[in-house]
């Protein structure tokens, strides 16, 4: 009865004489038909799972609704005028805060370096203290801009590099108040918290990739660190 079971090319049972079953008991044949019944591989399955309930996940749906500007809606051209002359663009209203916030904390980071002359008199610095104010300064941009890189994956580089801003500005004002700054312990703890603001060349850059296509990313991330690096 084997022999009248047809097959197509892949192995597939086509027909099963009536007969067949009829003269096995019914369990056997469920059995036999259970065994020739083709079947997909296990790992096949398990991934159709995964990716139908991957698709419907509610929370991929909400992460999509959260991404940034999409690539079609990047800018694919950067130009002199859409540089100098473009404000209503929000990829260009971007592209300038990012760099002028950077132009800003580079400018004051380095400003007290510059008015040093006048400024060490006035506090009595030593070329000691000087020094280490220097370093203060350095050294806490190393930490912060590690922090930032953390901040703009978490928060976004708009809101942190607000929120830095903000935290580096009470120390520039107590430099322009007589009296608040009034020994090298201070000046050193002042120019340490402005060197924070340095930082903002992370949030700055990751802002600016996230604006423009690939076409010109690199032209824009460029243009907004040359002009923030001429604050020093």
């Amino acid at each position: 009865e084997l022999g009248n079971l047809g097959f197509g090319a892949a192995g597939v049972p086509l027909t099963i004489p009536p007969t067949f079953c009829y003269r096995l008991k019914v369990p056997t044949c469920q059995l036999l038909l259970s065994r020739l019944r083709p079947r997909s591989p296990p790992c096949t399955r398990r991934s159709s799972r995964r990716a139908s309930t991957r698709a419907a996940s509610p929370t991929s749906l909400a992460a999509s609704s959260r991404s940034p500007s999409t690539t079609s809606t990047k800018p694919k051209k950067l130009g002199l005028t859409q540089i100098f002359c473009n404000f209503s663009n929000p990829h260009m209203r971007a592209f300038h805060t990012s760099w002028f916030g950077f132009f800003s904390s580079f400018f004051s980071t380095f400003a007290a370096a510059a008015l040093i002359a006048y400024i060490g008199p006035d506090l009595n610095l030593t070329a000691e203290d000087k020094g280490n104010a220097g370093i203060a300064a350095v050294a806490g941009t190393i930490f912060f801009r590690l922090a930032m890189g953390y901040i703009c994956d978490k928060v976004g580089a708009r809101r942190g590099l607000g929120t830095l801003l903000l935290l580096v500005t009470p120390p520039i004002i107590c430099f322009i108040i007589p009296g608040v700054i009034v020994n090298a312990g201070g000046f050193i703890a002042a120019r340490c918290v402005i060197g924070w603001g340095l930082a903002t060349f992370v949030a700055c850059q990751t802002w600016c990739s996230q604006q423009f296509s690939k076409s010109v990313v690199g032209m824009a991330n460029a243009t907004a660190a040359g002009w923030g690096n001429l604050g020093g």
